[in-house]
């Protein structure tokens, strides 16, 4: 993963480098997710729905 900002020009390269260096293309296509696994969502609901049903306090 690489964060390359919101210039379009600087957008635009970094797609093109992406799109014609295979090797570029290989190394963030296997990078893995800075913000986690996706599932904080459930795992919230999970931890509020146990407190409720074991009773506050």
């Amino acid at each position: 993963m690489r964060c390359v900002g919101t210039n379009k020009d600087t957008v635009y390269e970094a797609m093109k480098q992406l799109l014609s260096n295979r090797q570029v293309y290989e190394s963030m296509s296997s990078a893995s997710n800075p913000f986690g696994d996706g599932m904080a969502s459930r795992q919230i609901v999970s931890a509020i729905t146990g407190f409720f049903q074991e009773g506050a306090g």
